[in-house]
């Protein structure tokens, strides 16, 4: 299930979109197959090989996806096809990549690239495959330590106060907008990474 990027009529583009993103949604997560293979019927934006849809905003989509090109990951976000198809301006998703791609902290999120197929607008991100950290806040069967809690908010603080240092305000800072990286060593904290700038402004 490709998306026809050279396709003039947008509408068309757009509705293949939505039927792909129906189809992930049934697929759930596609594991990857032993040797880094990816499934032989994957569906595809671009270059990329859609996996799994991994969340979902009020502007935006969430995909974990290949790239082949260089052999990685990413974590591939779009704007929803329905605001696309109502004719809403992709200026606020645009900003958002400009505004991420300004920033380079081990507590950021990184963006590897911005660009357009067609009518749809994507932001290729480092991907991370631990939760939200309220996902993982539910899964903990007892109250965070005091030490532990302390980590997680140095951690965000330093990394908000470098985006603020290059004139970044994120203004919906959120646990669900914090990916934690995890280890399977149990004297490792979690590593929290701050994404999905969307909302943000300049100061």
């Amino acid at each position: 299930h490709a998306v026809n990027t050279s396709e003039p009529n947008e509408t068309a583009e757009l509705a293949q979109l939505a039927a792909a993103l129906e189809l992930i949604g049934k697929l759930g997560l596609v594991p990857l197959a032993e040797g880094g293979d990816l499934p032989n019927e994957s569906i595809v934006l671009g270059r990329f090989q859609i996996l799994s849809e991994r969340g979902r905003g009020g502007f935006g989509i969430v995909l974990q996806a290949f790239d082949p090109v260089l052999k990685r990951e990413v974590a591939l976000k779009i704007p929803r096809p329905e605001r696309l198809m109502a004719g809403q301006s992709p200026d606020h998703f645009v900003r958002e990549a400009q505004v991420a791609a300004r920033l380079e902290h081990p507590g950021i999120v990184r963006v590897y690239e911005a660009a357009r197929l067609g009518p749809i607008w994507y932001i290729a991100s480092a991907y991370c495959d631990g939760p939200t950290l309220v996902e993982w806040h539910e899964q903990q069967r007892k109250p965070l330590t005091a030490f532990i809690a302390a980590h997680l908010v140095a951690e965000v603080a330093e990394a908000v106060h470098y985006a603020h240092s290059r004139g970044v305000l994120h203004l919906d800072l959120k646990p669900e907008n914090i990916l934690l990286e995890l280890s399977d060593s149990i004297d490792e904290l979690p590593k929290p990474l701050v994404t999905d700038f969307g909302l943000s402004g300049r100061s």
